[in-house]
């Protein structure tokens, strides 16, 4: 057997990055940067040496212990053999003689034989993802959360602020003519679908629809009131087009949580941040933003119809649908607030009859007085006796037995009782009368009957314990890809559930880089724990 001459090159390396639970590894993108790195950390430097054995795990070197117990990485080729540099751990350093050494050491298997493998298709848990805009990562992370704080609250709608009086009246234009203070009809048949055979008149004034009505009732026509309300300005019957459509825009999510602003944009998305709209009526909805189609603009649609009571439906828009307003979601508000009115039924009474405050006729006064007052009988009695001065009376009376100064003087007597008798009838009845009923709300007096939202975020702490971990150990992604190993400045972590490499590398090595991805590893560019460097 041919001698072969000791041709073997040991280096022991001091401060080297290394990790032997495979947690941390440094990533290098070429073997010739790995070699870069590892020759900068050379403590002492042994050539000539007799050949090494991988799996022996142990080198006799000349040199002193104490020279060389700082060191934690050995590495070393085979020259005489191939080119191959091999990367090892060094478990100890012991002593034999002054002048010598033995190194026991275990093969770096992850440095030594990586580079010489592909990492085709796995499926992903966990990585740093190349895209992280907001909305682009939304798998449930088990981060605590707590309890949410409202960030944000703002008031979408005014619609109880801004709102019209109106009536709804069945009479006819004849009977409205020279009215005054009319509001302004809508006399359309057709209102928001609906047939409707009475008028709906609004005004901005309370005082003139006051006076309307009391013109109305003045003028003998009270019972052609059927109601009166108040409802939002938007609201008002006008016009062809009895829909009513706006929209708003929901508030941009703060940037910070507290003081603290966070790196990873998964926290601008749910769990972490969400819209809550509401109105104080009970109704709300919990909107996640990364639902939203144009996460720039994120727009509630408010839809309602022009009546007496008005509806208004509150849906977002692009919520998860591309384009068009999502009516699965969302909820509805019903305005329209009854009122009241006080009248004389008295003077209403008179005034159907068009009689004026007292006259009129005796034939069709008389029924009505002989059946209402005890005292108006002794005017009747006395005037079927004719006792009254001046006129004789015959229950078949002739020109001959009435004279022009009796009768004129009766007509005055019969206008007399019967003033008597009305003011009889105004002293022992109450003749006002409330008509309508009137309806109250607590949300509608206050100007909150209206829609609101509030934009809810984790408090501080939490924002803090989701974003470290995010820096940490990237996003859940579950994907079937190749791992993005290298696509961050400083470091990226990968997690697979199952792993598929390529290469030209023995079968212990393939076994371990597969278990080191399947368990988790971080793969390093800068120092080793150092995530406060930049990494975006």
């Amino acid at each position: 057997m041919s001698y072969i001459a000791p041709d073997t090159d040991i280096y022991l390396l001091a401060n080297v990055e290394c990790d032997k639970t495979y947690d941390n590894v440094k990533y290098f993108a070429t073997k010739n940067a790995q070699h870069t790195y590892m020759s900068s950390k050379i403590v002492k430097s042994f050539t000539n040496q007799s050949y090494g054995r991988v799996n022996k795990g142990t080198f006799r070197l000349f040199c002193k212990a104490d020279d060389v117990y700082q060191c934690n990485y050995l590495m070393f080729q085979n020259t005489a053999f191939g080119n191959k540099w091999f990367y090892a751990f060094i478990n100890s350093i012991e002593y034999v003689s002054n002048n010598t050494c033995e190194v026991r050491f275990t093969i770096d298997l992850f440095q030594t034989w990586f580079l010489d493998c592909t990492v085709g298709q796995c499926f992903v848990e966990r990585e740093h993802v190349t895209d992280d805009s907001i909305g682009a990562h939304t798998l449930n992370e088990d981060v605590p959360t707590g309890e949410m704080i409202t960030a944000i609250e703002e008031q979408l709608t005014e619609f109880s602020k801004q709102y019209t009086y109106g009536v709804e009246i069945c009479i006819s234009d004849t009977q409205l003519s020279g009215i005054a203070n009319q509001p302004t009809w809508f006399d359309k048949p057709v209102l928001s679908g609906i047939f409707q055979g009475s008028k709906i008149g609004t005004t901005d004034n309370s005082d003139d629809l006051l006076k309307f009505l009391n013109n109305v009732i003045s003028a003998g026509y009270q019972s052609t009131i059927i109601q009166i309300f108040t409802i939002p300005k938007i609201f008002a019957p006008s016009g062809t087009d009895s829909r009513v459509q706006t929209t708003r825009e929901l508030p941009a999510l703060p940037t910070k949580f507290g003081n603290y602003t966070p790196l990873n944009n998964r926290l601008y998305s749910s769990p972490f941040s969400d819209y809550v709209v509401y109105a104080p009526t009970g109704d709300k909805m919990v909107l996640h933003p990364e639902l939203f189609s144009d996460y720039e603009h994120r727009i509630l649609t408010f839809s309602g119809n022009q009546s007496v009571t008005p509806q208004i439906m509150c849906v977002p828009t692009n919520y998860k649908i591309t384009g068009g307003t999502n009516k699965t979601e969302g909820y509805t508000l019903n305005y329209g607030i009854k009122g009241s009115f006080m009248y004389d039924a008295y003077q209403a009474e008179i005034a159907s009859y068009g009689v004026g405050q007292a006259g009129g006729t005796l034939l069709k006064w008389s029924p009505r007085i002989l059946g209402s007052v005890a005292s108006a009988f002794a005017g009747i009695s006395q005037l079927a006796a004719g006792s009254m001065t001046g006129l004789t009376f015959d229950f078949a009376p002739t020109q001959s037995n009435i004279s022009p100064a009796g009768g004129a003087s009766a007509i005055a007597g019969v206008s007399g009782i019967i003033g008597t008798v009305g003011d009889a009838l105004k002293e022992t009845h109450d003749t006002s009368e409330l008509s309508g009923a009137s309806g109250g709300s607590v949300l509608w007096s206050q100007q909150i009957l209206d829609t609101f939202v509030q934009v809810r975020q984790v408090r501080e702490e939490y924002a803090r314990i989701a974003d470290n971990y995010f820096s940490m150990f990237g996003y859940k992604v579950c994907r079937l890809k190749v791992p993005n190993i290298a696509t961050r400045p400083s470091w990226n972590f990968v997690k697979c559930s199952t792993v598929a490499i390529t290469g030209a590398i023995p079968a212990d090595a393939e076994e371990l880089i597969m278990g080191v991805l399947k368990k988790g590893v971080t793969f390093w560019k800068t120092t080793f724990g150092n995530y406060t460097a930049n990494n975006k």
